[in-house]
């Protein structure tokens, strides 16, 4: 059984590979690479975000944080700036290859872009507040970095991977 993980780990396919041999909900290289289903679902998404939002932040600080959206030429803006620091944790919209058992999420800020540096303590603690609260449990493990390639630098965003602890499974798995 391997120990607890509950932190931030390193996006180098080499760490995550080795991360993998020990913890079996942690992605490997095979499964963060998208499927050509995500590729094509990706690329449609892109083409409706982009004809009724200005941007993909638009998108986001609409349908994640719920911001009051202004129109122009029939595509939604934030009218900003955004003034105080938000957070967002949901499903991923393009979820990696991961086992069933293992939950993709996506944690956001409303305030920072992909650059700022925010501690790692204060992630841990937003990611594990917000799963306690969800599953009435502190009975769970994650892993959360952010994407060395960002699809969305202009907010800060991390991948999380969580799972149950009654889902925990031998590391021969």
């Amino acid at each position: 059984m391997s120990e607890q993980l509950q932190c931030q780990i390193s996006s180098d396919t080499k760490d995550l590979n080795e991360l993998h041999k020990q913890y079996w909900w942690i992605p490997d290289e095979t499964m963060i690479r998208p499927t050509p289903q995500i590729l094509d679902d990706k690329l449609i998404f892109s083409m409706f975000v982009l004809r009724n939002w200005m941007s993909y932040k638009d998108f986001i600080l609409d349908t994640h944080f719920k911001y009051n959206m202004d129109i122009e030429d029939g595509q939604k803006y934030f009218p900003g700036p955004v003034t105080k620091s938000e957070w967002n944790f949901q499903k991923s919209l393009f979820p990696y290859n991961v086992p069933n058992d293992v939950n993709h999420y996506v944690l956001w800020n409303s305030l920072y872009d992909y650059f700022a540096d925010i501690d790692e303590e204060t992630i841990n603690t937003i990611i594990k507040d917000t799963l306690t609260s969800m599953l009435n449990t502190d009975l769970f493990d994650f892993a959360w970095y952010k994407n060395p390639k960002p699809s969305i630098p202009d907010l800060w965003h991390c991948q999380v991977f969580w799972i149950k602890c009654n889902a925990r499974k031998d590391s021969s798995h």
